[in-house]
């Protein structure tokens, strides 16, 4: 478990820079706008964020959350949109440690994430973008996050849940 904090702290100081939440359990409604503008439907979950579930071309599913909560670093305001590949039950093997942070050295947008809680660790793929972005860049990340999430949920857990 110590490797795993380790890596866990060390995805987070790498990941976040210095960024400070802008706490809000409201949503942001130019979110709203821009999935509207796209024809995505949405629900809000009860902390205010944006939850879809995307239609992958293998005919599965994927839900993707856009979080209504944004960071600002410098004056930069940062929105989260992520997805869920699933929950291990165990620390990760190094192994697939080394695949995920290879991966997400190759991709060019995004990067995987792993956070422990009462179920177990939960991995899921994240994509960090300016709020400055237009409706087309949200599209963009919702979908790569989808169909990233959702390769290691069949390799991983051969289920669609997420």
């Amino acid at each position: 478990m110590n490797k795993v904090k380790y890596i866990l702290v060390l995805f987070a100081v790498l990941g976040s820079g210095i960024l400070f939440a802008q706490t809000n359990k409201t949503p942001d409604q130019r979110v709203a706008v821009m999935l509207k503008s796209l024809n995505i439907p949405y629900t809000i979950t009860d902390n205010g964020n944006y939850e879809i579930e995307y239609d992958l071309a293998s005919g599965r599913t994927q839900y993707v959350y856009i979080m209504s909560e944004t960071q600002k670093y410098r004056g930069m305001e940062v929105r989260e949109v992520w997805s869920n590949a699933g929950v291990l039950e165990e620390d990760p093997k190094l192994d697939l440690l080394y695949a995920l942070m290879e991966e997400s050295g190759t991709n060019k947008i995004g990067a995987w994430v792993l956070e422990e809680n009462d179920e177990g660790i939960l991995l899921f793929y994240t994509v960090k973008l300016p709020v400055s972005h237009n409706a087309e860049d949200l599209r963009q990340s919702i979908a790569f996050a989808a169909e990233v999430a959702d390769s290691w949920e069949t390799d991983l857990f051969e289920d669609d849940v997420n």
